[in-house]
């Protein structure tokens, strides 16, 4: 899916636009306990009618998947990035989902749904929407998204990376670095998100 122009066909006046942001990317993981990343925020579809002129040629802009922030094994971790706005010309525009927050022992919320997409959950706990949205025993789990989108996973005990989203959803959190125990490993990277999506309909 990428970026291109629509030309309304002759006799078109109105079409529907289906469309979602990008959702956002989880946090990296830190260097100690509590540091764990949260989950990035899911993106859902909205549909909105509007009104075209045929033979006019509109713009569409597919939003950017949130890139997962890096993991530190000296402090905190990166923040998610939030996701790209998706548009059809001027006429319709749907906002990008939040990036997920790094660790503290205060555990900041997750990023932040858009269109109706659940938020990222914090250290060990899925993202917001149970019932499309996924989990994880140290990062947060990514939000859910449209449909049959799903937060990525948290990170594990032995894979300290979140997990990237689908179709919508938020990427999960990347665990704390553990300097001791039968699970010893670095601060774990930041799920991705997912990109934007433009379905057009007459």
């Amino acid at each position: 899916m990428s970026d291109g122009d629509w030309v309304a066909p002759v006799g078109v006046t109105n079409v529907q636009v289906l469309g979602r942001g990008g959702s956002g990317g989880g946090a990296g993981g830190g260097c100690c306990s509590f540091n764990s990343g949260s989950g990035g925020g899911g993106a859902f579809s909205v549909a909105r009618v509007v009104e075209v002129a045929p033979g006019t040629s509109y713009h569409i802009t597919i939003g950017a998947a949130g890139r997962g922030g890096k993991g530190d094994n000296n402090g905190g971790g990166v923040p998610g990035e939030g996701g790209g706005k998706s548009s059809f010309g001027s006429l319709a525009v749907f906002a990008g989902a939040g990036g997920g927050r790094a660790g503290t022992e205060n555990k900041p919320p997750g990023g932040k749904g858009t269109g109706g997409g659940g938020d990222g959950g914090v250290m060990g706990y899925a993202g917001e929407d149970s019932l499309t949205a996924h989990g994880g025993a140290q990062g947060g789990g990514g939000g859910g998204g449209a449909g049959d989108g799903n937060g990525g996973d948290g990170s594990t005990g032995s894979d300290h990376n979140g997990h990237n989203g689908i179709n919508g959803g938020g990427g999960g959190g990347g665990g704390q670095q553990i300097p001791s125990g039968n699970n010893t490993g670095p601060a774990g990277n930041g799920g991705d998100g997912t990109a934007g999506q433009i379905v057009v309909r007459w």
